[in-house]
């Protein structure tokens, strides 16, 4: 077994048992992970990768960045509202490259990233942290993929095992989904923007010459996924959308947390077309100037790039 295997198991079997233990039960110190766990290690190998990164590159740099961002505020923040990051969150998401000579060696630190997500599971303690630390490193070293089987495995014993583990590991793995997402897709971007590398690598993630090249080629669209969500809001706007009289954009607030989202009110679409909108528009304005809260019913349509709410029903909250 070459060495670079060896230190691949061990580094496996490290955050595996890190994990199994804080699900027994058992603190962990984070700072007792090693330092390069946390580690971005980007190797573009080439004969265009000597003396520089061109642009494309640098930009699929930048998107890396972006997307951990946007993970970070998505779990912290339950928002996808970058504002909602603090000063000390955005410097955590702040990350820098450094090249070495021949500038196709880059490398990055996400540690403060990584234990600031930590935070954002405060409600199970220091082990649910440390089930989340141990797993957004896993997605860092191994792509993601170590703990999503770990959770399956559970899953078939969870008849026989504690459900209060299965619980938390499950909660611990959800948790990190938006980062292990993120980060995923931003490494298959930097592997497609070299796209005349002989391979790259990140971290434990070998891309070969054709993996490169089936990047670049031409994909059909994905299709957009949709999923129905709900709960209590506050509606602190609504606005007609321009050009459209018969649809709005209504800005609603999460009862008791600072997140918001702008929804969509509409009757242009199949989906939509028994609401009676005027009457609900009219209700909305009502629901402002009263401070009344209200339940609400969303579809949300996602898409790589984007997604957009769109207003299923909108009622007073009933009192008991």
């Amino acid at each position: 077994m070459s060495e670079t295997l060896l230190l691949s198991c061990s580094k496996e079997a490290f955050l595996i048992g890190t994990i199994e233990n804080a699900l027994n039960g058992v603190e962990v110190d984070i700072d007792s992970i090693p330092e390069s766990y946390f580690k971005v290690d980007i190797k573009i190998v080439g004969d265009e990768f000597h003396s520089s990164i061109d642009g494309t590159v640098a930009r699929s740099l930048w998107e890396f960045e972006k997307s951990l961002r946007n993970a970070t505020v998505q779990m912290l923040h339950d928002s996808s509202n970058s504002n909602y990051l603090t000063s000390e969150e955005k410097s955590y998401t702040s990350i820098n490259f450094t090249v070495s000579a021949g500038c196709s060696n880059l490398k990055a630190d996400l540690k403060p990233l990584i234990k600031s997500l930590g935070r954002g599971f405060e409600k199970m303690g220091t082990l649910g942290k440390i089930c989340v630390v141990g797993m957004l490193c896993g997605t860092v070293l191994f792509g993601g993929y170590l703990f999503g089987e770990h959770v399956e495995k559970m899953k078939e014993q969870e008849i026989n095992a504690d459900n209060s583990r299965y619980k938390m590991l499950k909660d611990a793995y959800e948790y990190s989904l938006p980062f292990k997402l993120a980060y995923t897709e931003s490494s298959d971007r930097i592997a497609k923007s070299a796209s005349n590398a002989q391979y790259v690598e990140i971290n434990q993630r070998h891309y070969t010459r054709e993996d490169i090249e089936r990047l670049n080629s031409r994909s059909s669209p994905t299709q957009p996924e949709f999923e129905t969500i709900g709960g209590k809001y506050e509606v602190f706007g609504i606005e007609r959308i321009e050009n459209n009289e018969n649809s709005y954009k209504v800005k609603l607030r999460k009862v008791g947390t600072a997140n918001t989202l702008t929804a969509i009110l509409t009757a242009n679409k199949g989906l939509f077309s028994e609401l009676n909108i005027k009457t609900n528009a009219a209700s909305i304005g009502a629901y402002i100037e009263n401070k009344e809260k209200v339940d609400v019913s969303l579809l949300s349509k996602s898409t790589k790039t984007s997604q957009t709410f769109y207003i299923l029903e909108i009622t007073p909250v009933k009192e008991n």
